[in-house]
């Protein structure tokens, strides 16, 4: 092992076959049962869809965008067992739950059996024309064999498959135990973003393929009375036709109906004027469907044909819905969805060196329902005017909102400088785009001319009103805010005031303006045919894998980090490339990967690539500002910075003087200070068993008692045995 240290919402298609849903939110946190204490980096998701979550380090987790109806929450991490339990999921609401995760069990022992291994990879993946089509991307790692008619399997973590053909990867996660059937499995999908427009194209086209004429859309179609219209026919063994009204009826929960299969069910799906494919079902009990094709009881449905599901390959997420209109246009379309808006506020309009500059940022989105599906990463970066940039940060986005500050360094030369801030994910819409805020810094003795200042420009529908007209020293103050929409109604909002001394700023006009630059408007969105830059849900990084001789190979990574144990896999591409993202930690963090080339030995290393910068844009005009040159220090020093109770010291200069290696008893070159004694090894008398006995005599006034082994001097009378500490006695 070496090491290594760092310091989609999918879019869809659509048949003419449309629907809305309900949705809910689901909250909580993931604890251990061994201590009660919080569980991060724990995956929780949905089964068998792509809404999933992964704890912070207080064990909390989100789930967004759930439908409604019985579902199943899930629960992994590494060291534990895998935790399931059903939920029924009503509209609108909004669930709280706090998860255990007990302690792995013991691990079932065995040498792994080649026959047993190909039998579950063709049962998993089903049956694949093209091997390429969908892989085990961990396959070396899995120990399986058979026993008793059961699967027992032997490696933790969960199996992860690659299916490049409709752009998902899929996480399945086993029982370390014993187990039958594969349906079983809890599965967690990854939607993958292609390259270009046309990759995800390919994705979508693939995907309605394989969903047009499957179970799931005649179940959508059965429900909602649209089985013709949507290309089905159904008919008897007797070949006499059979209407939707016969087979479904309302069920007693909500949002659900009854299908009856009692007797067998010849159902046909035309999927071209040449092409016709024919199903046949049956069911031992009436089976429980929702709108959206998803069965309670799927076990007892047996279905022979077409719609039959045969691994992972013939599987779409639960979630997976196809959208209305036609592939190319809607993609254009949809592409704006990953459009995201950045603006800063800043406390000041101009600052001084060592001043700290504050800010909240605030993320508008063309899609306000996408916001929890996309960057959860924001950049900001103060640049020089000479394009270089002096400070960078990253900073945690939650609900569309990020602050934080940066402290300008006492060495910062004035002149103008350029507050950027942006998300990955925007770059995909043209660098000239991105936000960026010119702001001035001045020198320590000059200050900004008060003829400068303008009255701030009123916005009606929006007011601050004090609790009183003025007030004296240390009096209490209190404002309120109001803000409404054009119709006079009021407005929940997320607001930021900057509380400044109007005698130490003065108020100038500002090149940016939250009223002017944060709405979105539709004709400002480029248009785009790719993603080049992904999504960031957490700290990133792009490395390049290189084998022993130097060059970059595709392989199949698995990281571990340090502090957490939580592990990770990235596959590289043929030149050795790959993209991480999703980690969370601050400062830094360490990590050891392993190549799945390694046979007993490191090999090959990982190579950290720079982080693109976004060239500048500098605005063609910058606030001219009229600066008045003064005698006077002008930069006010806050109590946050140097508390009441401390003193700012002047300038302070050290000197020092080299010192004379040979001088033994300079006082300059001990910490304790000049020795009384010194003594050599040629001076002690090495024949005692205890070398502070050999000092007695050497020293004068030095008293050594062996009994207590206390130390003191004692000259005429006196004694220092009395005193709090005894003589120190030091060996070099």
């Amino acid at each position: 092992m070496t090491h290594l240290r760092l310091a989609f919402q999918i879019l869809s298609l659509s048949l003419s076959l449309t629907f809305m849903e309900g949705q809910a939110q689901v909250n909580g946190i993931v604890t251990s049962q061994a201590n009660g204490k919080p569980v991060a980096g724990a995956d929780v998701f949905i089964n068998k869809t792509s809404i999933s979550s992964m704890t912070d380090e207080f064990g909390q987790f989100q789930l967004e965008k759930i439908p409604t109806g019985i579902t199943e929450i899930v629960a992994y991490k590494k060291g534990s067992q895998l935790y399931r339990a059903p939920m029924r999921i009503q509209e609108g609401r909004s669930y709280n739950l706090k998860l255990e995760l007990a302690p792995e069990q013991k691990k079932v022992k065995g040498k792994s059996n080649p026959e047993a291994m190909a039998q579950f990879k063709s049962e998993l993946l089903g049956e694949v024309p093209i091997p390429s089509h969908i892989t085990l991307l961990n396959e070396n790692q899995i120990q399986i064999k058979t026993e008793n008619n059961q699967y027992l399997l032997m490696s933790p973590g969960p199996i992860q498959v690659d299916y490049p053909l409709l752009g998902y990867r899929i996480n399945c996660y086993l029982s370390s135990t014993s187990f039958v059937d594969l349906r079983d499995a809890a599965l967690r999908y990854e939607e993958q973003i292609g390259t270009n427009i046309n990759q995800n194209i390919a994705f979508e086209r693939q995907r309605l393929r394989l969903f047009q004429g499957s179970l799931r859309h005649w179940y959508m179609s059965l429900v909602a009375g649209r089985t013709t219209k949507e290309g089905f026919s159904m008919e008897d063994t007797q070949k006499l036709p059979v209407n939707d009204s016969s087979l479904v009826t309302a069920a007693a929960s909500p949002g659900y109906y009854k299908v009856k299969l009692d007797r067998p069910i010849i159902v046909k799906y035309k999927k071209s004027q040449l092409e016709i494919v024919e199903s046949t079902l049956s069911a031992s009990s009436t089976v429980d469907v929702n709108k959206l094709g998803i069965m309670i009881n799927p076990k007892i449905v047996h279905v022979e044909g077409n719609m039959e599901t045969n691994g992972l390959a013939t599987q779409l997420p639960l979630d997976y819905k196809p959208l209305a209109g036609d592939v190319e246009s809607s993609f254009a379309e949809a592409l704006k969805h990953f459009y995201e808006k950045v603006y800063a506020h800043t406390d000041k309009p101009y600052y001084y060196p060592g001043e700290p500059l504050w800010f909240k940022v605030y993320l508008n989105y063309y899609h306000a329902d996408w916001r929890d599906s996309l960057s959860t990463v924001l950049h900001m970066e103060i640049i020089s005017s000479e394009q270089k940039v002096v400070l960078q940060k990253m900073l945690k986005i939650e609900n569309g909102v990020a602050h934080g500050d940066f402290i300008l360094p006492d060495s910062m030369k004035e002149g103008y400088y350029f507050l950027r801030g942006f998300t990955n994910l925007r770059r995909n819409f043209g660098d000239e785009g991105l936000f960026t805020k010119p702001f001035l810094v001045l020198n320590i003795l000059d200050k900004i001319d008060p003829s400068e200042q303008k009255a701030p420009v009123d916005e009606p529908s929006f007011k601050i009103v004090a609790n009183k007209p003025e007030y004296q020293t240390r009096d209490e103050i209190k404002l309120s805010f109001d803000l409404r929409d054009g119709d006079g109604n009021p407005v929940a909002s997320d607001l930021s005031v900057s509380v400044t001394d109007g005698a130490q700023v003065i108020a100038v006009p500002e090149s940016t303006s939250i009223i002017r630059d944060f709405p979105i408007k539709g004709e400002g969105i480029g248009k785009i045919d790719e993603l080049k830059y992904r999504i960031e849900r957490g700290v990133s990084f792009y490395a390049q894998f290189l084998n022993n001789r130097g060059k970059g190979e595709r392989t199949q990574l698995s990281f571990v980090q340090w502090k957490t144990g939580d592990v990770m896999s990235a596959q590289t591409g043929d030149d050795g490339s790959f993209w991480q993202t999703g980690l969370q930690f601050t400062d830094s963090a360490t990590f050891s990967y392993k190549s799945d080339k390694a046979t007993g030995s490191p090999y090959g290393k990982v190579k950290i690539l720079p982080r693109e910068i976004p060239k500048l844009q500098i605005p063609e005009s910058l606030p001219e500002l009229r600066v008045i040159k003064s005698n006077t220090i002008q930069r006010i020093i806050s109590e946050y910075e140097v508390p009441k109770d401390r003193h700012l010291l002047e300038t302070v200069e050290v000197r020092a003087t080299r010192i004379n290696s040979t001088d033994v008893g300079n006082t300059k070159r001990r910490t304790y200070g000049r020795a009384d004694h010194v003594l050599t090894a040629k001076n002690l008398n090495l024949a005692y068993p205890n070398l502070l006995l050999s000092l007695v005599g050497k020293v004068p006034g030095l008293q050594v008692n062996p009994t207590t082994g206390s130390i003191y001097f004692s000259r005429a009378g006196s004694s220092s045995l009395t005193l709090p500490t005894g003589p120190m006695v030091t060996i070099n």
